[in-house]
């Protein structure tokens, strides 16, 4: 009886590893087959339709994409695709009509033509623009075009209040979608006068986020958060002062229970004597007198970003650092950030350090 059971099980156990094998076959079978479908659909976009330029599919492509109506006919399927879109006609048009210039733009054959009916690809440096049938008669004519280029989700465009939204040189009547203020509230908000808000814009589904911008009055410079900017010679000698309190700031922090008090005296000769960054450097004293202090300190890579205009009497500066050290005779990173350092002018004295954060991110 137990032999009879023993057979069993082991019957049982090889029909079961049988099972198995034959499954393991099929699966890895049915992978090679996507594997090899896939591999050809890959290199069927790599290649050029035909490397002939005088056939007659050949001609009817590039004729296509050399008319002058191309760009537009995009565009309208752009609004077809994307009706909710806050894009222009105007720069639709001219966005597609460059990119059918644009040397980088090909035409690549697509898998699954037939006899009857070619399927290529309109692309950009990778990027797919366009599908095109070719219905295959006497005469190739085209079919069906459908359009596959992928706008950007969200455009965010910042500007003075009293700027304008332009795409393309054409101003957009679009009210903003928020306005903000960029001084900080306790430490700098009540000395400023005439305060420089922010407008910002959130275009959605455009179909590149290029040549969108906010046109400030008289053609003033921006930066990149919204600001106008200041580039006369007071702010030129605070972007160097920016960059010289983030160093001496670095030192202090890396020097630790070094010379803490002497450090500490360094950084609050470049601030205003009776402003907050003052007293912010005066709370971290205990701090930092418990600190390691580390070796070879390299705080030279420092770089001022340009003097952006918060209000009438007040701006700050970014100043982006990357700070090392060395440790037995190699130098380690010690860390990398930006310190907005505010500048404010005060009567007799000028523009001077106010205030200073570090931003996150």
């Amino acid at each position: 009886m137990a032999e009879a059971k023993k057979s069993s099980t082991f019957t049982a156990g090889k029909i079961l590893r049988i099972y198995i094998l034959l499954l393991l076959v099929v699966v890895l079978g049915i992978t090679g087959v996507l594997w090899a479908k896939l591999s050809a659909y890959q290199k069927s976009l790599t290649a050029a339709p035909s490397s002939q330029t005088d056939t007659p599919i050949y001609e009817t492509l590039e004729a296509w994409r050399a008319s002058a109506t191309t760009g537009a006919e995009l565009a309208e399927k752009w609004f077809e695709t994307y009706p909710n879109t806050d894009e222009s006609p105007a720069h639709a048009a001219e966005f597609f009509s460059g990119l059918l210039a644009d040397g980088a733009t090909g035409i690549y054959s697509e898998a699954g033509s037939t006899e009857h009916e070619k399927h290529f690809i309109l692309a950009n440096n990778g990027n797919m623009i366009a599908r095109i049938c070719l219905e295959m008669g006497n005469t190739p004519r085209i079919s069906a075009v459908e359009l596959l280029w992928k706008g950007e989700a969200e455009v965010k465009v910042c500007g003075p209040v009293d700027s304008a939204l332009c795409l393309a040189g054409e101003t957009i009547e679009k009210a903003p979608d928020g306005i903000s203020s960029a001084v900080p509230e306790n430490a700098v908000k009540p000395f400023c006068t005439e305060e420089r808000k922010v407008a910002c814009w959130k275009l959605k589904e455009m179909t590149t986020s290029g040549d969108i911008r906010a046109a400030a009055p008289a053609g003033a410079e921006i930066s990149t958060d919204g600001f106008m900017i200041r580039d006369d010679r007071v702010a030129q000698i605070c972007r160097q002062r920016a960059v010289d309190f983030t160093r001496s700031y670095l030192r202090y922090y890396m020097s630790g229970e070094v010379n803490t008090e002497k450090n500490l005296s360094e950084v609050l000769a470049l601030v205003g004597a009776d402003t907050t960054a003052a007293q912010l450097l005066q709370e971290t004293m205990d701090g930092v007198s418990w600190n390691h202090s580390y070796e070879g300190i390299d705080v030279a890579d420092v770089a001022a970003g340009p003097a952006a205009e918060i209000a009438e009497n007040c701006f700050f500066v970014d100043a982006e650092y990357q700070a090392g050290y060395t440790e037995n005779g190699e130098r380690k990173e010690y860390g990398s950030g930006v310190f907005r350092v505010y500048f404010l002018n005060t009567p007799g004295r000028g523009y001077e350090i106010c205030y200073f954060e570090r931003q996150q991110g």
